[in-house]
């Protein structure tokens, strides 16, 4: 912590009016501050402002150094105590803050690398030893669902020593990794922290609320920050709030036997006011289901976000009408393997589809607390001018004209090509006319090409074929699993002019070649599919595999690292051992300056990656 932040309109600030010597500038700032909404002071991409309270200090309970106070409208009064301990290094808003302010920025947990971790697959008791034994390299899990190690090198060290190949379905390769670039506000090893370093943040918390308590100044509460939300709507099309209203029972729910309540048809939508639901004599008129005299429903539905954060569930099994979903078809479906959406969903849509998920999974309806396990931006289509697209400013690219003199095919691979899904992209026309030559191209390959009848041994092949065929299958079955489809088009490319160099292919590399082209053209793949004489739709044909043993390099690039620096990199055969590639690294001009004479305290080989020397 190495400053504070107080609600400007805090009661505290009145009340230390008199010791701050800046006054007139806090109490114009305070002004300031009423005239926004809370919404505008909470918004994330806000730049932060703030006064700091001169003549006022607050005192760290740990290090007892007296830090400033600043007011800042980013923190409400009314939300927890109004006041916030800064701790700039592992939370973002105090981290912009302080870049925003010079202050202080202190990183008192160590970066490092995590990973999904499935215990399920392993042996627990062995994953405790190994544990304990590497606990001392900062390793830990968390939650036992993640391995966190401070860098790459001690994680697969210690995957190695559990057995753990790099292929292994029993962890994640998507690690997440950490820098002091930005703040980092996950888990990992204390350092600047006195007494406590070295611990496990986990851990640490909870020897830090020992303390606290102990000293008298502080203890273990829980915080729950969700606000009083209304989700009513004036409006037809939402789920019916399921209440009836009676004179003499008062509010009463809808008993569930009549659950679910569903629209009525009979409905005005002729704009009065009220929500439409108001004006259906079918939906209004029932009878209290406690004492049964006249009484009315309730006219207003749920907003939006009640069917869409559940709907997801619903397309398990649609046609159930005992349950929302059987939990055999819940087990089959869910939870969706990637949800594709603008950034503009994640405050809203995402987050209500967590709470009902986790709310769902307490009640024990679903074995899942998560309902969606990736998420991918995507990026929109600019104009040529490099501006969105805009009927009003005339540079509206209509399909329709694209299809028309391009083609359908090369419309949706020059989408797909021109750069990171995530990215915004201008538009090119010369640039589809490049993907329209390649479709050409490529069709004209399969009209002329000899096609080789001779099997996937194909000695006749062009020598490099087999295996440039095999490293195209690979690159484009884990780009389009990434969503890097610009990256698997460029590699399709590659192959296509490799065999146009020869003119005649394998026909089993011809079929498989199509079959990875088949989503990205698949107007063109189909025909020349039905061309090789296949009977069968393209799309029911099986994905290629490659063969590891024809994608193997000779040799490969191997990082030397210094405690977890790269140092050196050396270029070594694929097959090196690990004392061959221990004696290279230590021989090498590079790490011998950067030892600056000193003994290793151990040198650490992973196969096929890497050696870390720690000293």
């Amino acid at each position: 912590m190495t400053f504070a932040l107080i609600a400007p309109e805090h009661e505290l600030v009145q009340k230390l009016k008199p010791q701050i010597t800046n006054w007139d500038e806090v109490e114009k700032y305070i002004v300031q501050t009423k005239k926004k909404t809370d919404l505008q002071r909470q918004t994330e991409a806000k730049e932060k402002t703030g006064k700091e309270l001169q003549g006022i200090k607050v005192i760290n309970p740990f290090t007892k150094e007296a830090i400033p106070l600043f007011a800042s409208d980013f923190v409400l009064a009314q939300y927890g105590t109004g006041a916030v301990m800064a701790v700039p290094a592992h939370d973002t808003r105090d981290f912009e803050f302080a870049k925003k302010f010079n202050l202080p920025i202190v990183f008192v947990i160590q970066s490092g690398v995590r990973y999904a971790l499935d215990l399920s697959r392993l042996n627990i008791e062995i994953v405790g030893k190994i544990i304990k034994k590497y606990s001392n390299l900062g390793v830990g899990l968390i939650d036992d669902k993640e391995l966190f190690a401070p860098n790459e090198t001690i994680a697969f060290s210690f995957f190695e020593e559990l057995g753990i190949g790099r292929e292994s379905k029993s962890f994640s390769p998507d690690r997440h990794i950490f820098s002091e670039d930005e703040a980092y506000t996950g888990v990992g090893i204390l350092k600047n922290s006195g007494e406590f370093d070295e611990l496990y943040s986990q851990d640490a918390k909870e020897r830090i609320v020992e303390l606290l308590e102990k000293e008298g100044i502080g203890k273990k509460v829980i915080n729950y920050k969700l606000r009083d939300w209304l989700v009513s709507r004036q409006r037809y099309w939402g789920a019916p709030i399921p209440i009836i209203y009676c004179n003499k029972c008062g509010e009463v729910s809808v008993p569930e036997k009549d659950l679910p309540v569903e629209l009525p048809t009979d409905v005005d939508f002729m704009p009065t006011g009220e929500s439409p639901l108001a004006k259906s004599e079918s939906f209004q008129n029932v009878k209290c289901p406690e004492c049964g005299t006249p009484a009315r429903r309730e006219a207003d539905t749920m907003d939006t976000f009640v069917c869409s954060s559940w709907y997801h569930f619903r397309y398990a099994d649609n046609k159930n009408s005992k349950e929302f979903a059987s939990k055999e078809m819940l087990k089959k479906w869910l939870p969706v393997d990637i949800y594709v959406g603008g950034a503009e969903h994640v405050v809203l849509h995402l987050l209500y589809a967590r709470f009902f998920t986790k709310v769902l999974h307490k009640l024990g309806y679903i074995e899942f607390d998560e309902p969606f396990l990736k998420l991918r931006h995507q990026g929109i289509i600019l104009a040529e001018d490099g501006n969105k697209m805009s009927k009003s400013k005339g540079n509206v690219v209509n399909p329709d004209d694209v299809v028309k003199e391009y083609g359908a095919d090369a419309l949706r691979m020059f989408e797909m090509f021109m750069g990171p899904l995530e990215d915004a992209k201008p538009w090119n026309t010369k640039g589809i006319v490049g993907i329209k030559r390649f479709l050409e191209k490529t069709w004209k390959i399969y009209q002329k090409a000899e096609l080789l009848d001779c099997g996937k041994g194909c000695k006749d092949a062009p020598e490099g074929m087999p295996q440039l065929l095999h490293k195209t299958i690979k690159k484009v079955t884990e780009d389009i699993e990434n969503l890097r489809f610009n990256t698997a088009i460029s590699q399709m490319m590659i192959f296509m002019n490799f065999v146009a160099q020869f003119n005649k292919m394998p026909r089993h590399a011809a079929e498989a070649f199509l079959i990875l082209l088949a989503p990205f053209a698949p107007h063109m793949a189909e025909e020349l599919w039905a061309s090789l004489e296949n009977k069968d739709s393209i799309f029911k044909a099986k994905w290629p595999e490659y063969n590891p043993e024809l994608i193997k390099e000779d040799t490969f690039q191997m990082p030397v690292q210094i405690n977890g620096k790269v140092r050196a990199i050396l270029t070594v055969p694929a097959d090196i051992s690990e004392e061959e590639a221990k004696k290279l690294s230590m021989s090498d001009i590079n790490i011998i300056k950067w030892l600056e004479g000193k003994e290793p305290k151990k040198v650490i080989f992973v196969k096929g990656r890497l050696v870390n020397i720690v000293v």
